[in-house]
């Protein structure tokens, strides 16, 4: 795989991608979820046209990208519009050894029907670029996408003018794709699906316990540890926690600062003296985060408080 430089804000070049994916050759290929690290792969055995279906799929995907969606910058909280997507790095990569295997595509076994058949929890759609590089497609793949051999139901496919039986493993794939990484960025355009995925982020998850003491540098946290090991549990505070540490600016404020907005802007957080006291309830759990994240704003024409989310600075 041809290593590219990974774009400014985690974006890549949506133009060239399309043009690319046009003319590329394309495998497909099934993950297997043993863990939030560990992943298993098959590659799907493919004739006639079928590998001509999935690469038009995949450029329609990247069209649509190019075309009709915007981006915005992660945030685990904002719900995506119709013409919005995610931009997150992939450096490191996600999944654990999720795309560190998926390169090596061309050497995996081939998927089998057998009399039972493990549900996989993705399919692939690798592109191979002209360019040396390798762009992926994903999409979540439930149980009731496949009907293995085992199940009591009866299958059957309409063939010249009559129904018959079938004997083998049906699996049923979606048009549109979830996610789409190229050049070591990630275009999320169904975060839902992303997530139920990839619900760890190791990178994130092993620099809690730092990026905590860093906070706890500036506020004391009287509970810390409680707050740290909350969220290494969930995946989107840990996003929320590395993009507060790498603004670098709400937890640095004084907790007068601190205390003042949140009255202002109704985040209930409470205190102890000058210490911020976690509160792990599921109404509050992300009370601290929102308020060292600046999460609520000022409306500088109407003077309204509005609540916000994904915050993209202006140039």
């Amino acid at each position: 795989m041809v290593a590219n430089p990974v774009p400014p804000n985690n974006e890549f070049s949506r133009d060239v991608l399309a043009d690319l994916v046009a003319g590329s050759t394309v495998q497909v290929v099934l993950g297997f979820k043993n863990s939030p690290t560990d992943w298993a792969f098959k590659r799907l055995p493919m004739h006639d046209g079928l590998p001509d279906q999935f690469r038009e799929q995949a450029l329609a995907s990247a069209i649509n990208l190019r075309d009709y969606l915007a981006p915005r910058d992660y945030d685990p909280e904002w719900t995506l519009g119709e013409q919005e997507f995610f931009r997150l790095a992939n450096d490191p990569p996600i999944g654990g050894n999720f795309f560190v295997d998926l390169a090596n595509f061309a050497n995996m076994e081939q998927f089998e029907d057998h009399r039972r058949v493990r549900t996989p929890n993705v399919c692939v759609v690798v592109a191979q670029l002209s360019n040396g590089s390798l762009a992926y497609f994903g999409l979540r793949i439930t149980n009731q996408a496949i009907l293995d051999r085992s199940r009591k139901v009866l299958r059957v496919v309409y063939d010249d003018g009559a129904f018959n039986q079938l004997d083998q493993t049906v699996i049923t794939f979606r048009s549109d794709f979830d996610w789409i990484v190229w050049n070591q960025a990630v275009a999320i355009i169904n975060s839902k699906n992303f997530h139920q995925n990839f619900r760890d982020i190791p990178a994130l998850v092993a620099n809690v316990d730092m990026h905590v003491h860093t906070v706890c540098q500036h506020v004391g946290i009287t509970n810390s540890t409680d707050f740290a090991d909350r969220i290494k549990r969930f995946p989107a505070m840990a996003v929320k926690l590395q993009r507060i540490i790498e603004r670098a600016d709400m937890h640095t404020r004084p907790p007068d600062v601190l205390r003042t907005y949140g009255r202002d802007y109704s985040i209930e957080v409470d205190w102890d003296q000058d210490e911020m006291i976690f509160d792990g309830s599921v109404e509050k759990q992300w009370n601290i985060l929102r308020l060292l994240d600046e999460a609520n704003t000022l409306g500088p024409v109407t003077q309204k408080k509005y609540e916000t989310s994904s915050k993209l600075p202006i140039p």
